[in-house]
């Protein structure tokens, strides 16, 4: 009960704090948003204005620093918000009695109550059920690189990490220092960066939870959104910020698209503010336009690409209808729009300065194929699986890599999803909004095809496709919503059916992936995190072994690697020459010697506990131990072996023998030292081949081998080729082979 209690208050951590700084900003929007669309559209804002300030602060000051200003800024925009309600006291023009008649007001708390809780609900539950608070990941391990940004702009600025030349002495800051001195977003990791100091948390504590509460903030902009467009409190605003709990956020959920999930979170609410606003002349309405502006080139500046092609579209398009409707006497009018909306492009230019310089270059390497790698998944989207995936009826894992048929595949993902989005014609028949909601989707499909021929990169693509998504969503439900209001009873009972067959489709996709992930995601142990408590603390440094030799090794090693950096505050000792199964793919490989790799470590933070090392034991759980180093020479394991995905999955914590096993002997320079190990071997007839310089002995199924290191530095690597078996035990030390 304890953990669930964590997950869920660290969620709430989150929103609160989202919702808070999105208060002030939420009471600068028109009468035209409702009281209850414009408190939902608080987080949104929110998490905006603290991508925007605490990027701008954490130039030049670490997160630690500017812990205090979170509550601080938490605090004025609720003064600011209390001030303008209670000096405007502006209720819906809409809905005057929505907020004073009981049933409408527990109505509409109803719905933003089961939004919260049904968004919230899979991915909460999928870390309870894995006794895990995160982080996760999948098929793509983002993750690993989003824990480490956070944890780095802890304790250093982006202007320190930009004009780093000094080698970094651990994995973390090193990967941080590389990252900055790129050009890829920032994210909200400033804002995560200061709100964990301030509770005494890290990112692997609280990373899972703080991006659940981004998409719960997500779904409370989306049903903001449709409930302003159909001006009206409606349950089909209900369904469309469900889907924000559908398969395809929950892929990017599980695959660690912390970036992503932001940017998807604020395009419809900045597309239908951003048209309320800019048509409304109210200069405050502006300011929060270009704050969710801002976010969004923060968040996830790929999305700029389709969104600014639209808007230009757009915009000329409104020059043409003025232009054709009222000749020159309309060119006044379409002057300054254009002029507003260049004004709330330049305020979100300057709202956040540090982030637009690396987004000019973040484009320009869109454009000539950057951030392509061959080790990406290659998705193969097309014509008859991009229609199931965008409006979530399929997953697209399901697509990618599993076998299709006529009816669990072809028809959720390509006829229900085209006969569905017909329903976005009434929207678009109604609203003029919802036009420049639907510019996004050609704009993001030009963009998609270009990444997908020019640069031959199915993945590229995939990610150029994601805001078809929200736009699909929003285009469905609001039509459905007209319908439903629709004179005609047909055409009620037709609002009815989409919105069953919708949510009935979606629902049976999210079973399907959620199953998917919840069986074949790395979640990382509570249990790891509970050993590692032992740590006596101090200067005393902490080896991992083993970690990197699960089959989710680029997320498992990573993960640990960061949480025992945070736990020990640094002193974190790891074999990092080596990388056999890609554990190390985000934080890098390094030589083995100090910084990286410190040989003088006094604990082993160990995967494979079953493996008899003379070492004592301080901590233990299913899988994994903290140990105690007895001996001046310490051996451990490097690589070669096999392990489960997760430690609990074997309680005993076994190696087994897949390739060429790799040893570390740590301790005592310039001295040869043997290595003496033992195996099972699966049976009795298993024939073990000579090698050259390696003694070995065999008694039944039980292998035994000795051979000498180089008597190089303090810590020295050593090969050894055997049969596939069990590793039972190691041990170095300085008597000779017989």
């Amino acid at each position: 009960m304890t953990a669930w209690l964590q997950i869920v208050s660290r969620e709430l951590l989150m929103l609160a704090v989202l919702a808070a700084l999105g208060s002030g900003p939420a009471a600068l929007l028109s009468n035209r948003f409702d009281s209850w669309a414009r408190w939902t559209t608080a987080p949104i804002l929110g998490l905006a204005l603290g991508a925007g300030l605490f990027t701008t602060l954490e130039w030049s000051f670490s997160g630690t620093q500017v812990q205090w200003v979170v509550p601080l800024s938490c605090v004025l925009s609720l003064s600011l918000a209390i001030v303008l309600t209670i000096r405007s006291r502006r209720t819906a023009a809409h809905l005057p009695d929505d907020d004073q008649h009981p049933a409408r007001l527990l109505t509409s708390l109803a719905q933003i109550a089961l939004v919260c809780i049904a968004v919230a609900m899979p991915a909460t539950i999928a870390l309870g059920t894995s006794h895990s608070s995160g982080p996760v990941a999948f098929q793509v391990y983002d993750a690993d690189a989003y824990v480490a940004e956070t944890d780095a702009l802890q304790v250093e600025s982006v202007r320190a990490a930009e004009q780093s030349v000094v080698p970094p002495t651990n994995l973390v800051v090193r990967f941080f220092d590389n990252y900055a001195q790129g050009v890829q977003e920032l994210d909200y990791a400033p804002l995560s960066a200061a709100i964990n100091p301030l509770v005494g948390l890290h990112s692997t504590d609280t990373q899972s939870e703080f991006l659940i509460a981004i998409i719960v903030a997500g779904a409370l902009g989306m049903y903001g959104a449709i409930r302003r467009t159909l001006r009206r409190s409606s349950w089909v605003s209900v369904l469309g910020a469900v889907l924000f709990a559908g398969s395809f956020f929950m892929q990017l959920f599980f695959d660690g698209s912390e970036a992503a999930l932001a940017g998807l979170a604020l395009l419809v609410p900045f597309l239908v503010v951003a048209y309320s606003e800019l048509s409304a002349h109210s200069p405050m309405g502006l300011v929060a336009v270009a704050l969710l502006l801002e976010g969004l080139y923060a968040l996830y500046p790929t999305l700029l690409v389709p969104l600014g092609m639209a808007l230009l579209l757009a915009l000329c398009l409104l020059l043409i209808e003025h232009l054709k409707k009222n000749g020159m006497a309309g060119f006044p009018a379409a002057l300054s729009f254009s002029a507003r909306l260049a004004g709330v492009v330049a305020l979100a230019v300057l709202i956040n300065v540090v982030v637009i310089k690396r987004d000019v270059a973040y484009w320009r390497s869109l454009l000539h194929g950057g951030f392509v790698s061959d080790g990406l998944p290659q998705m193969h989207l097309t014509a008859t699986t991009i229609p199931g995936w965008v409006l979530q009826t399929r997953g697209l894992y399901s697509f990618a890599f599993t076998q299709q048929s006529v009816l669990s595949d072809f028809v959720p993902a390509l006829l229900v999803p085209i006969a569905l989005a017909l329903c976005a014609i009434p929207a678009l028949r109604r609203y003029r909004v919802a036009w420049l909601v639907l510019i996004m989707v050609p704009m993001a499909c030009a963009i998609g095809g270009y990444q997908a021929v020019h640069n031959a990169c199915g993945y590229c693509e995939d990610r150029s496709l994601l805001s078809v998504t929200p736009v699909v969503v929003y285009l469905v439900a609001v039509g459905i919503g007209v319908l439903a209001v629709n004179a005609r009873l047909l055409f009620r009972w037709l609002a009815v059916g989409a919105a069953g067959v919708l949510a009935l489709t979606a629902a049976l996709s999210a079973e399907r992936s959620y199953q998917e992930f919840l069986t074949g995601a790395y979640f990382l142990p509570n249990s790891v995190r509970s050993v590692l408590a032992a740590y006596p603390g101090g200067s005393a440094t902490v080896l991992l072994e083993g970690f990197g030799e699960g089959s989710g090794a680029p997320a498992e090693e990573a993960f640990v690697y960061e949480m025992a950096y945070e736990q020990t505050r640094g002193h974190v000792s790891i074999a990092a020459d080596l990388d056999d199964r890609a554990g190390l793919a985000y934080l890098g490989i390094a030589p083995l010697k100090p910084p990286i790799f410190l040989p003088e470590y006094s604990y082993v933070l160990t995967r494979v506990p079953g493996i008899a090392s003379g070492r004592s034991v301080l901590a233990r759980a299913p899988g994994v131990a903290l140990e105690r180093r007895r001996y001046p020479l310490d051996i451990s394991l490097d690589g070669g072996a096999a392990t489960t995905l997760r430690p609990g999955q074997d309680p005993s914590g076994q190696a087994w023998v897949i390739g060429r096993l790799r040893f570390v002997v740590a301790g005592e320079r310039g001295t040869p030292s043997y290595i003496r190990a033992i195996f099972a071997l699966p049976s009795t007839s298993t024939v073990v081949p000579p090698r050259k310089g390696v003694a070995f002995s065999k008694s039944g199924t039980t292998l035994r081998a000795c051979f000498a290191t180089k008597p190089a530095g303090a810590a020295r690597a050593a090969n050894l080729s055997v049969p596939p078996s069990r590793v039972v035990a190691m041990s170095a030390s300085h008597m000779r082979c017989r």
